[in-house]
């Protein structure tokens, strides 16, 4: 037997030489090392049961951050359990219409219309009743089962498009969050997007893509060029969540991004922290320079939509200005929106919100 302390000791010193740049073609490279571990007898009895569960304790260590170790725990059983039920559950989800997609407007600060809105997908279970996409989406990326998700949430995002916009507006576009998983070339899953537009006679500007800067550096180079094509065919492509992940101002120019939307952790610290409004105004500013437009999400009040627009903000999203809610009740909404008679370095008036 193998004392913990031993095994610790030889994952610190792995991870030390990997920390290490490695020289390739007179380039420096940067690489980390995510180390599971297991020991006999107390995690088995044979090498192939050792080896699972130390399989299970570094994908353990990949999902803590990476760069880091995990000894094996009974718990990293009890998850996988638990995640085999949730594609499991999620695949009868699927043929039993339990999904429902749920539209949050997005509103355009300068015209002070609607005439966008984000698609989130809600899962309606019979037994444990809804369930968020923070408790599903990742596992399905894992599992590979986001693929078909992600083609579900496409086809009732455009179905729901359609109706938007001959009862809405006809320019009216729908965001779609797409994860890097999903633009794997043996899923044809851009040939797929534009294949459904062009059979629901759609124009590429009825669907935008949102995609997270994380995913971005998930084979750069293909999720790159998989954008790339789309920008040609004319959909526009927003950066998720800015400013959490691997921001860099080199993905900016390579995809010619359309929208970026400063994460809600931002916008909440408006008026609040002076270093968190300095760097939101700041990242209001360099997009206006690069000619992007800006969505700032989880507005939850008047003063940061106020503070929003004075930097020059295009869009806003959050509860402020609604809720995320079903197609049909989002063209309620939409109807009774009556956007006050503001300049545009004001709020919006209450009698504007829900």
């Amino acid at each position: 037997m193998v004392e913990p302390c031993v095994i610790e000791s030889i994952a610190n010193r792995i991870r030390y030489e990997f920390n290490k740049p490695f020289l390739i073609r007179d380039e420096s490279v940067h690489i980390t090392a995510s180390i599971g571990a297991s020991s006999y007898p107390e995690c088995g009895k044979s090498a192939e049961e050792i080896m699972k569960k130390a399989d299970l304790a570094m994908y353990d260590a990949k999902s803590s951050g990476r760069n880091c170790y995990r000894f094996f725990h009974a718990s990293m059983l009890e998850k996988l359990e638990a995640k085999k039920l949730v594609i499991s559950d999620l695949r009868q989800a699927l043929k039993n219409d339990e999904l429902e997609l749920f539209y949050q407007p997005i509103y355009n600060i300068e015209t002070r219309k609607i005439d966008k809105a984000e698609a989130l997908i809600r899962w309606h279970h019979p037994a444990k009743g809804v369930i968020s996409p923070q408790d599903f989406i990742p596992i399905a990326e894992e599992n590979g089962l986001i693929v078909e998700l992600g083609n579900w949430v496409l086809q009732n995002a455009i179905a729901n498009v359609r109706v938007f916009r001959q009862n809405l507006c006809p320019e009216f576009c729908v965001n779609i969050n797409v994860s890097a998983a999903q633009l794997k070339p043996e899923d044809n899953w851009l040939s797929e997007l534009i294949l459904s537009l062009d059979t629901a006679n759609l124009g590429a500007n009825a669907i935008a893509i949102e995609i997270t800067e994380t995913a971005l550096m998930t084979d750069r180079k293909k999720v790159v060029e998989d954008l790339r094509l789309l920008k040609e065919k004319g959909v526009e492509i927003a950066i998720d969540d800015f400013g959490v992940g691997y921001s860099s101002l080199s993905y900016l120019q390579q995809l010619k991004i359309d929208i970026i939307k400063i994460d809600k952790s931002f916008v909440q610290q408006l008026g609040i922290d002076s270093a968190g409004t300095t760097l939101c105004k700041t990242i209001v500013q360099m997009a206006k320079n690069l000619n992007i437009k800006v969505v700032a999400e989880g507005i939850e009040d008047e003063i940061q939509l106020e503070m929003l627009t004075e930097f020059g903000c295009h869009f806003g999203q959050g509860y402020f200005i609604a809720k995320p809610a079903q197609a049909k009740k989002f063209e309620t909404f939409f109807h009774s929106f009556k956007p006050a008679h503001i300049t545009p370095r004001n709020a919006l008036k209450e009698d504007a919100l829900l």
